[in-house]
């Protein structure tokens, strides 16, 4: 065992793998609803990729959540079925799209092509 590894602690040797989408700096105004409490929470998308984003927000959502989504970026709205992947309170929360009509994921992917530029 590594030097200054706690006995029962085991040393990282491997790198985290790769993200399976690029993610791109984003800047959008977002509402996540939870459709089982009736919740609705505000907050700003900070990056985005075909997979999901990541949403700044004050008091986010619980890992796991599953939510509805709405984006609005230059005067369109995104929406997508969602779920929490992860949560850090006073930060935001990881999000993974779930389910998106073909409508919302063309949207998606024009801007995606926009800001890869």
């Amino acid at each position: 065992m590594p030097r200054g590894v706690p006995r029962g602690a085991r040393a990282m040797t491997q790198p985290s793998p790769p993200r399976r989408d690029a993610r791109f700096v984003f800047a959008a105004q977002v509402l996540a609803a939870d459709p089982a409490t009736g919740t609705q929470r505000e907050g700003t998308v900070e990056n985005i990729s075909r997979g999901g984003c990541f949403v700044r927000m004050r008091e986010p959502f619980h890992v796991w959540a599953r939510l509805r989504l709405w984006i609005v970026y230059r005067c369109q709205q995104f929406e997508a079925e969602v779920s929490v992947t992860h949560a850090r309170g006073g930060h935001g929360m990881g999000i993974q799209f779930e389910k998106i009509t073909p409508e919302n994921q063309e949207m998606l992917e024009h801007w995606l092509r926009e800001i890869s530029g």
